[in-house]
């Protein structure tokens, strides 16, 4: 088990490079003081739990950069490069204090991010932390995902253990061009739902299993399993 260094920058710095993750000083500034806003919010309305900085960076932060593995490896394959991000949309189910969303947005600023969020005071927060770090081409919406119209599909669509996978995927549907990805992010146990799909819904979705892609924690050593799918066509 590694040990982080003290600071939240260095922690940061730190467990991203583990992960093949670069990170600007600017972006590490932000992501700071992202964490810095959340302390001072948790303290008050509980959003992520009580922990040591280190756990609470390495547990909510640090897990959130795994997805960008998938992002622009995927985006290449497409023909596209990184810097081509801004061209596309990301919408995150479930967002809670801003996990993985509003991280992929601090380190992917030219990434166009939509937040969903029913619960008020999580909203609020959000919204708080946007207007702070003077964030653009990003937005909260505070309603159910259920509830959202079709109006705009988005390529890629991020969940933290927000939901169970065949749920997702049937609140993803409506809202997934052909070709779209949607990642669900989740512990060991998510293994157990894949195979619970596989065997139940697989046959009848409209998504195909892309990759199942194992990491765990630069630190804790903690597990973590990224189920990637892809909407299929015609579907």
């Amino acid at each position: 088990m590694g040990h982080p260094p003290g600071r939240p920058a260095e922690i940061l710095s730190a467990g991203a490079a583990t992960m093949d993750i670069r990170l600007f000083p600017k972006t590490v500034t932000r992501l700071v003081q992202y964490f810095e806003l959340l302390k001072i919010w948790n303290s008050k309305m509980n959003l992520v739990g009580d922990a040591p900085d280190d756990k609470l960076i390495e547990q909510h932060f640090l897990d959130s950069l795994s997805v960008l593995t998938v992002l622009e490896q995927r985006t290449e394959d497409r023909g596209q490069r990184t810097e081509g991000l801004g061209t596309l949309s990301l919408l995150d189910v479930g967002s809670g204090a801003g996990f993985p969303g509003l991280v992929i947005k601090i380190v992917r600023p030219e990434l166009s991010v939509t937040l969903v969020e029913p619960r008020r005071k999580r909203v609020s927060f959000l919204r708080h932390v946007i207007r702070e770090l003077k964030l653009s081409g990003i937005e909260v919406l505070p309603v159910r995902v259920e509830d959202l119209e079709p109006e705009a599909l988005f390529p890629f669509i991020t969940s933290r253990a927000f939901t169970g996978l065949s749920e997702l995927l049937g609140m993803a549907g409506p809202l997934s061009p052909k070709g779209g990805l949607v990642i669900g992010m989740k512990g060991p146990k998510g293994l157990v739902e894949l195979r619970d799909w596989q065997t139940q819904s697989a046959a009848v979705s409209s998504f195909q299993l892309l990759e199942t892609k194992r990491l765990f924690l630069p630190f804790s050593r903690a597990e973590r399993i990224l189920l990637v799918f892809e909407r299929k066509a015609g579907l």
